[in-house]
This record gives structure tokens, C-alpha cells and sequence, in this order.
């Protein structure tokens, strides 16, 4: 499974908005944030115009595209390029996917609104098009919150070949609260078969508290991914609420290695205090949920004083750990208890 697309991603449209420009602070920030990954806008539809010239619009989110991916990917995060659909031509829209793939991109997000409605045979050919002409690229589908009020949307045609869903759960814009925009969307989406990598709303008048609700959610029913929109609309407040409320990559656990994290966490039971013996209970059964074994109980979150003798705990297991696999186990763990109780994530 892809997984170019887990984590916590924030959308840019246009990047000339996003910290004037300046290409430093963007990665500065972006790193301050502990984000894993960028989705920045490479084409509105076709490069080239109805009249056969180059569409000056489209073009310049191309060659913006091809400025900033190389120095986003060296910054060590995962670049996604995002195309707007018409679709009124298949393959000059194919040709842009192709110029941003060739350019670095790490995987495609394809945004298809109103323009795409009623487009069954043109969304057919694309996806046909673009598998024969990127078998492995990841692909992305950014559509409306609710799939069945959007009927005339080709989403079977899409959910064909994507590889996640992407629905912009954007409450604030709906008139909803968050919990019923969440609810609503992945239900509308569920009958797809795809995993669902929402997208929340980070500007208007989206709420810190709503933001944090939002990942909330995403966690509560194991999503692995979410995305932001958008970095250039974003206040302060809302930037700050997406450090405040990130959602992590799941790395691949070795389960060898994580069953002997697991042992060694719960025979420090015995000489543990009840707060951190709570907090590796919960502990040992996100590991457990990590490697696809059962939990024992339930997953009960931990309290503060709990969190931080584990994550000594931790670190103390990592300092004697006898291979990389356990090493590896012990950081997530780590940050997976910092992030749940709010400690700044290392």
C-alpha cells in the first residue's frame, strides 16, 4: 500500500502568497510545524489553451511547481502536486500529471469540483490513460465533503483507479459542526472501498478548538493521513492549530522487535508508580494495534505524569535496544505519548 500520503500534508495553491514567496521561510516554517509533506497546486486544468497557445494561468503554476519541489523534497518532506480538473482535454491534463511527476512529485492529487460533473467517459479515459502512462504513481482524489449531494461527480469512475479519498471536510463553509461533517462524509464514502485521507478546513472561519476536534476524529477511527486548506489562507491561529494537532506517519513496525518493546514496557510494571502503569498499558496496545495483534482492554488515554515516566521509560529501553527494529518502535512510541498529551513532539 502507498503510503506517500499518510501523515499530516498542507495544501498550497498559490505559492507566491505563502510567506511572500520567500522560498527559506516556507521550509522554515514548514519544518517548524512538524508537517510531513506539502500538496502544491502544478496546473489549472490544461497548460496549453483552447486557441493552441500556452495558457499563461496554468503555466505559471507549473514553473512554480518546478521551482519549489526540489528544495521542499531536499528538506526532507514528501511533495504532492495537485492539478484542478476541466477535463475538456484528457490529454493535455495527463501531459501536466506527467510534467510534475518528471519534476519530482512524490504523488498526484487529483481535485475534481464542478467542472468534473458529468464527465464519466472523460474520467474513464484519464484514469486509463494515467496508469498506462504511471502504473506506480500514488494518486489522490480531493472532491466535495458530502459524495451524495454531488451525484453528477464521476466518483465510481474515480474510486476505479485512485489510491485514497480525499474529502474536504470544510464544517465551517457547510454550516455544520465538525463531528456531523465528519460523520456524514466518510459514510457517503465508505461504499468506495479507498482509504480516506480528509481534508480539514484551516482558514475562514475554522476555529482552533474545531481543528483540533477534527484530528481528533481522524484518530479515533484510525485514518492515517490529513491534509490542511490552505497554507496561504491560513491566520496565525489556525497555522499554530495545525502544529498543535498533528497526525503522524505510521511507520512499519517490526513485529518481532515491537512484541520485545511491548514485554520489556509491561515487566516495569511491577516497579512502576499507577500513572505510568496506566500509561503503558495504553502504550503496549497502540504498539499492539501498530503490528495488527489484539489489545488487552481498552485503549484508555493517559494522564500527563503517566505519559512522561514511559517516555523515560522509552528512552531508556532505546539507549539498550539490540537492533535498529527496536529502536525504531521505541521513537514512535515515544511521540505517539507526547502527541497524546500534548508535550512537543522530538
Amino acid at each position: 500500500m502507498p503510503n506517500e500520503w499518510q501523515g499530516t500534508h498542507l495544501f498550497i495553491s498559490e505559492p507566491w502568497n505563502v510567506r511572500g514567496g520567500n522560498l527559506d521561510e516556507m521550509i522554515s516554517q514548514a519544518k517548524a510545524l512538524g508537517i510531513t509533506g506539502v500538496l502544491i497546486k502544478f496546473a489549472d486544468g490544461d497548460l496549453i489553451s483552447p486557441a493552441g497557445v500556452p495558457d499563461a494561468n496554468s503555466q505559471r503554476f507549473m514553473e512554480e511547481f518546478k521551482r519549489i519541489t526540489p528544495f521542499f523534497k531536499q528538506a526532507g518532506f514528501k511533495v504532492g502536486g495537485w492539478i484542478y480538473q476541466y477535463l475538456t482535454s484528457v490529454t493535455g491534463e495527463i501531459d501536466a500529471c506527467t510534467q510534475a511527476i518528471a519534476a519530482g512529485a512524490d504523488w498526484v492529487v487529483l481535485n475534481a469540483e464542478a467542472d468534473a460533473k458529468g464527465k464519466k467517459a472523460e474520467v474513464k479515459l484519464f484514469g486509463e490513460m494515467i496508469r498506462d502512462k504511471h502504473p506506480n504513481i500514488t494518486i489522490g482524489f480531493s472532491s466535495f465533503a458530502i459524495a451524495s449531494f454531488h451525484q453528477t461527480v464521476p466518483f465510481d469512475e474515480y474510486a476505479a483507479f485512485v489510491d485514497v479519498i480525499m474529502p474536504q471536510m470544510f464544517w465551517n463553509d457547510i454550516g455544520w459542526t465538525v463531528s456531523k461533517t465528519f460523520r456524514d462524509s466518510i459514510t457517503s464514502y465508505a461504499k468506495y472501498g479507498k482509504p480516506i485521507a480528509p481534508t480539514g478546513q484551516a482558514y475562514g472561519g475554522a476555529t482552533t478548538k474545531d481543528m483540533a476536534r477534527f484530528v481528533e476524529l481522524c484518530k479515533e477511527v484510525g485514518f492515517k493521513g490529513i491534509s490542511w486548506w490552505s497554507w496561504q489562507h491560513a491566520t496565525a491561529a489556525q497555522v499554530n492549530a495545525v502544529q498543535a494537532n498533528l497526525l503522524l506517519p505510521t511507520p512499519e513496525l517490526d513485529v518481532t522487535a515491537t512484541k520485545e518493546v511491548i514485554e520489556a514496557l509491561l515487566a516495569m510494571q511491577k516497579f512502576s508508580s499507577s500513572a505510568a502503569q496506566e500509561a503503558q498499558l495504553y502504550t503496549a496496545n497502540v504498539l499492539r494495534k501498530a503490528i495488527n495483534i489484539p489489545i488487552s482492554g481498552e485503549l484508555r488515554r493517559p494522564s500527563a505524569e503517566g505519559a512522561e515516566k514511559v517516555i523515560a521509560q522509552l528512552q531508556g529501553l532505546w539507549q539498550i535496544a539490540r537492533s535498529v527494529e527496536q529502536q525504531q518502535t521505541c521513537h514512535f512510541a515515544v511521540n505517539l505519548l507526547r502527541d497524546k498529551v500534548g508535550i512537543p513532539i522530538a
